[in-house]
């Protein structure tokens, strides 16, 4: 099982990748919606990103109520 921050970097690692941005410029507070080049299809990818490396499985209604990076760290941590 991963740590909290280990989870936390492979997560910022999987949406700096997916957004086309760097980890400086995201932080467990920062939204999602609110990232630099989101949209509804980045985020859908985004979250099969997440789901195929850290091996873990939302349903949408999970995917589209998560906000915060953190909300997305905490999910996880709760499924591992």
């Amino acid at each position: 099982m991963m740590t909290q921050s280990e989870t936390y970097n492979q997560v910022v690692r999987i949406i700096a990748d997916v957004f086309r941005t760097t980890a400086d410029q995201i932080s467990a507070a920062t939204e999602i919606e609110k990232i630099e080049n989101f949209d509804s299809l980045e985020r859908l990818n985004l979250f099969l990103k997440i789901e195929q490396d850290m091996r873990v499985n939302f349903d949408m209604n999970q995917m589209i109520a998560f906000r915060t990076v953190e909300d997305i760290v905490t999910a996880i941590q709760e499924r591992t």
